[in-house]
């Protein structure tokens, strides 16, 4: 339903909700700390 009311009406809060719940159990959002490329190297 979240995604269907995604395309029909470009309507993303039902759609984020559920990626976070669907997410929480596994820490979330993978957003916070994530870098790509950046080497751990000083």
């Amino acid at each position: 339903m979240a995604l269907e009311a995604y395309y029909q009406s470009d309507e993303t809060d039902a759609l984020i909700r559920y990626v976070d719940e669907t997410l929480s159990p596994f820490g979330g959002r993978l957003f916070a700390g994530f870098s790509r490329g950046k080497s751990n190297e000083t």
